[in-house]
């Protein structure tokens, strides 16, 4: 059942991939190629089921020599793999890597979705995958990216058979080829159809392989030469896809920056097939589209672009933007417009950001932040208007080239906001084996868009944009310099037992202790700690006053409580209420110098185990 306001939606999908906290403009050669990426109309989605199974050189190649908009759709996050960065496993494990795939996509440029697949480890084929996954959720959950990101060309990592290497590999094949299939059906999950429209694309492929001593490619299959060099990276494709595949490090997937070309094999599975190259009967111009005035203009600002002054672009864009606006196909207009926006803003060499000097923040705290803005255009950019959060104020005032205004100004966080927490763990899992998620229409996203942020009007010339700036912390870093990361909300109080497990003897107390961490500068109330099990009370204490600090609580359950629970192990479970506020979260803060600050929030517990516990030595 899909649910949520269409605003929602569309805001959420056309900001999904914004990366960073900052918006900042592209260098020349990025621009240059982002304006030869919106003459081309295809869009390529390759899939397949983890983190690090995708063709990053494959899709080098796509988005820098093809200049097509280019999607990986990972079925899972790699939450049932190994990691040789640290000790998180399972759903921290699959953040690791959701944010690892970013990182790699910010280096070759594709995009990135996921669905609600939670990888559960090994299986031997399709038949023991589909018992743990629900493939008619997981085929909807692919149907869905198709009809959002509207794909001509569907390219697999794997087939459906024991080539595939295991289960979830070839799951991703049957999955792919059902979806493809069904995209176009206006009568499969018609509730996607309140947001989306349906999508059939041209075709579906296998990119074969040679993986050790499995070679499934074939001198009849479509052949492709791709790993060329390309003198605006100074390197091949074949490099920028070593590179980009070495962030997937807590699999310790380091590879080599191979340069010179080499040849991809591709075999047709479903849709109509193809000849000589991989889009094959795809419109692919505007002028195709039946806007050929489009096409001329994308034309003269192409051979007139300079690469030392990107502004001088500008009237010739704003004017290609008035064409864009009233094309006819809505997603069409939809996608150029983001991507052209885009461009106009870094041909300005704008830049803002909205930032404060504490990583963490608590819902209805006020706090400072100081909004950074600059640009580096003749043609002035006009801020008009500032939305602080709830709060409107009209500037009307003109970025001077290359001069940065800071604008201060305290913003009272919304008592409402939500923690800062990936939205496919806000929720217990379905099952082990599926994410739950807080809205449908978030489905596929590698991350939902930052609810909190700074809303900027700007014209430049005779046109209007809306730039979102994410609340965000700044630092200085002795080391790495600037860092810029996401604000991240956390709750007034959190709870945290001082270690992960407790061992009682029988006949005896259980002392435990546990730290209440204060994030919050007003004044609490008294409040009362709980630990229970099951439900019951067992064992807590009377606090007067929190103010400001943190502190830590020692509780004793007696003996005879313990003695009452036919169990030798049970799971303690921690809450503090006061001023009416039952607070029972610990914060999972994840941090490697590859990625930003990472946080989720889990139950406050801890594991307790009863009895005559010995160790021997043998």
């Amino acid at each position: 059942m899909f649910k949520r306001g269409i605003t929602v939606l569309i805001l959420s999908f056309l900001t999904a991939f914004c990366p960073g906290q900052q918006v900042r403009p592209s260098k020349s050669s990025e621009i240059y190629r982002e304006l030869k990426t919106l003459k081309h109309l295809p869009k390529v989605l390759y899939l397949a089921a983890h983190p690090d199974d995708e063709n990053t050189g494959l899709l080098s190649w796509l988005v820098n020599d093809e200049n097509l908009e280019t999607g990986y759709l990972s079925l899972t996050r790699g939450d049932g793999g190994q990691n040789l960065l640290g000790t998180e496993q399972g759903a921290a494990l699959g953040l690791i890597r959701t944010h690892e795939l970013l990182e790699a996509r910010k280096l070759d440029g594709a995009q990135q979705f996921f669905t609600r697949a939670i990888d559960f480890g090994f299986s031997k084929n399709t038949t023991d995958t589909f018992k743990q996954w629900d493939e008619n959720s997981i085929t909807a959950d692919v149907v869905w990216v198709i009809r959002k990101f509207r794909p001509d060309v569907i390219i697999c990592r794997f087939p459906p058979t024991a080539a595939a290497g295991h289960g979830q590999h070839a799951a991703s094949a049957v999955v792919a080829e059902k979806a493809f299939k069904l995209a176009g059906d206006k009568n499969a999950f018609p509730d996607q159809l309140k947001y989306a429209n349906v999508w059939q694309p041209k075709r579906l492929l296998w990119n074969t392989f040679l993986f050790g001593s499995v070679n499934t490619t074939a001198e009849n299959q479509l052949k492709i030469t791709v790993g060329q060099y390309d003198a605006q990276l100074g390197m091949g494709y074949g490099e920028l896809a070593g590179l980009s595949r070495s962030l997937h490090k807590s699999q310790g997937a380091g590879t080599q920056s191979v340069a010179g070309i080499k040849t991809e094999y591709f075999t047709h599975v479903a849709g109509e097939p193809t000849k000589t190259t991989l889009l094959d009967g795809v419109v692919k111009t505007w002028t195709s589209k039946g806007n050929a005035d489009i096409d001329q203009a994308l034309n003269k600002i192409i051979a007139a672009f300079n690469f030392n002054n990107p502004d001088r672009s500008l009237p010739a864009l704003l004017a290609l933007r008035k064409k864009v606006m009233v094309i006819q196909d809505p997603e069409l207009k939809k996608d150029k417009i983001k991507s052209l926006d885009q461009i106009i803003l870094s041909c300005a060499g704008f830049m803002g950001e909205a930032v404060t000097n504490q990583p963490e923040a608590v819902a209805g705290d006020p706090y400072n932040f100081k909004l950074n803005l600059i640009s580096r255009a003749e043609n002035p950019v006009v801020l008009e208007n500032v939305k602080w959060l709830n709060q409107s104020e009209n500037l009307n005032r003109k970025l001077s080239k290359d001069s940065l205004i800071t604008i201060g100004h305290e913003i009272k966080i919304p008592a409402d906001a939500a923690l800062t927490e990936p939205y496919w763990l806000a929720k217990p899992a379905v099952n082990a084996a599926t994410f739950s998620v807080p809205n449908d229409t978030l489905i596929g996203l590698p991350e939902a868009e930052s609810p909190l942020d700074v809303l900027l009007d700007l014209k430049i010339g005779t046109e209007k944009f809306q730039v979102k700036l994410p609340l965000s912390f700044k630092k200085l870093d002795p080391v790495r310099g600037d860092v810029v990361e996401a604000l991240r909300i956390v709750p007034a109080l959190e709870l945290k037992f001082t270690q992960p497990l407790y061992l009682v003897k029988e006949n005896e107390d259980l002392k435990v202790s546990l730290n209440i961490k204060v994030n919050s500068n007003k004044a609490f109330g008294n409040g009362k700690l709980s630990l229970m099990y099951n439900g019951e009370r067992l064992g807590g204490a009377e606090i007067s006053s929190l103010s400001g600090k943190d502190i830590t609580v020692d509780c004793v359950i007696p003996k005879n409580k313990l003695a009452s629970i036919n169990s030798d192990r049970l799971r303690l479970d921690a809450e503090f209420v006061t001023d009416g506020i039952n607070y029972n979260k610990k914060q999972v803060l994840i941090q490697y110098p590859h990625l930003p600050s990472l946080q989720y929030f889990a139950p406050a517990t801890v594991a307790v185990m009863k009895g005559d516990i010995r160790t021997t030595v043998k």
